[in-house]
Formats: C-alpha cells, sequence, structure tokens
C-alpha cells in the first residue's frame, strides 16, 4: 500500500510469474462524499514514513478480502449511474476499513497523523503543476513558490516530507513516464527525453540507467519481448 507521494516500482527478486492488480483513487472521491471524516479513511496513506511496512501479509486475510472489493468495483465499472457510483464509493470504503483496522497498531501519535497530513496538503499545489506540466523544466524557485515557501525552506521541508531531494524526485517521476512510453508507443528515445525536458540524450540516458538499471534501448527491447511472451502463455487470463 503506497501513498500517492512516494515514488515506488514493484521488484520480484525470484523471478517466478507475477500478476498485480492494482487499485488508484482520487482522495477527493471519499473527502467529498463525508466530509472531515474520511481522513479517517486515508489515515494509513497519511502515517507513511522510513519505517511504514507498506506490505500487508497474505496470512492476515486482508489481500483476500482487498482483492474481492476490487473485483467488485471492477464489475461495476464504467460507474455511470448514481447506484454504481454508490456501489464503488461503497466498496472502496470497505476495503480502507480493512486497512485502517490492520494499520491501527502503527498509528502513533495523532500529532505525527496530523503533521503527515498537512505536509501531504501543502505540497499538492506542487504535484499538480507537474502532472499538468510533465515536459516542461520545473526549477526549485518555481516549486517553492507553488508552494508558497523560501527556496532553503522548500528544499528542506521537501526532503523531509517525501524523502529524497526535489532533483531526484523529479527525475524518478519523468524516468517513471519514459518507461510506459518505451514499453507502450514506438517513440524515439531522443524524442521521449525531449518531451520529458532532458535536453541531452547521453544525460537522460544516464539518468535511466541509474534508476532502472537498463538504458532506455535495452529497456524497451526487454520489455516488449517479455509482454509479448507473458501474453502469449497467459492469454485469456482475466486482469484487471
Amino acid at each position: 500500500m503506497v501513498g500517492s507521494s512516494l515514488g515506488h516500482r514493484l521488484h520480484n527478486p525470484a523471478a517466478s510469474p507475477l500478476a498485480a492488480v492494482s487499485l488508484l483513487f482520487h482522495p477527493d472521491l471519499i473527502r467529498g462524499d463525508i466530509g472531515e471524516e474520511a481522513d479517517e479513511y486515508l489515515t494509513p496513506f497519511l502515517w507513511q514514513d522510513a519505517e511504514f511496512p507498506h506490505v500487508v501479509p497474505a496470512r492476515t486475510g486482508i489481500p483476500k478480502e482487498v482483492f474481492g472489493l476490487l473485483g467488485r468495483i471492477r464489475g461495476e465499472l464504467p460507474a455511470t449511474g448514481p447506484r454504481a457510483r454508490l456501489a464503488v464509493k461503497t466498496y472502496l470504503k470497505m476495503a480502507l476499513v480493512l486497512l485502517v483496522n490492520h494499520f491501527a497498531s502503527y498509528a502513533g501519535t495523532a500529532g505525527r497523523s496530523q503533521r503527515r497530513h498537512r505536509q501531504v496538503e501543502r505540497l499538492a499545489p506542487l504535484y499538480r503543476h507537474l502532472e499538468a506540466h510533465s515536459g516542461e523544466a520545473t526549477h526549485v524557485k518555481d516549486a517553492a513558490r507553488l508552494c508558497n515557501m523560501s527556496e532553503s525552506h522548500f528544499m528542506a521541508f521537501f526532503r523531509e516530507a517525501t524523502g529524497q531531494s526535489f532533483a531526484a524526485h523529479l527525475n524518478r517521476r519523468r524516468i517513471e513516464r519514459a518507461q510506459a512510453w518505451l514499453a507502450a508507443t514506438d517513440r524515439s528515445v531522443l524524442e521521449i527525453g525531449q518531451e520529458l525536458g532532458f535536453c541531452d540524450q547521453s544525460y537522460f540516458s544516464a539518468v535511466f540507467r541509474k534508476l532502472t538499471g537498463l538504458p532506455p534501448a535495452a529497456y524497451r527491447k526487454r520489455f516488449q519481448t517479455e509482454g509479448v511472451e507473458k501474453f502469449a502463455v497467459r492469454r485469456g487470463a482475466a486482469r484487471f
């Protein structure tokens, strides 16, 4: 379980067959429905820090229950009518309650939860800007202005809130987008790098390799080859 402000990737050290089912939702889907009480559902996402146990063990039974609820949500999509939207929100809240109860012992002090919530809210304008302007350069002074902070305060605040520097976070976001484009399109490496704001292809390749372990061209070749093989083996399997 990963909060929206954390960079992350899936690692399978055993290289065994792996299938993933994920649910991404906007917090306002909950907040807009029940107001201030919504933060009770979202507290596990707000508590996350360097010691947070992101993996919920299968032995707890919670993953199986959440998986069942995700299946019900999938069955209601696209939620175009009032009844379907109500069902989706209900199933989502049921899943969140399971997580709230599981992480209750990790809650710590109310002060830490409230502080984390304030940090995430204060960085929200920056995240919205980065999403809307992914191909444009965003300098520290721009990010600080969006968060109404001085540059020095912003750099310290951002590192405390996310555990990494703003430059490292920005590069990770851009490389994640590059990974998606390399896997799903035939756009050239040069074009992708320029689109994401890397003016120099060698620098783009160096950053990409540092974060993924492979240069862009090799990543594309490996991903597309593995994707074809997995599709051939798992053709007809239900995935969402």
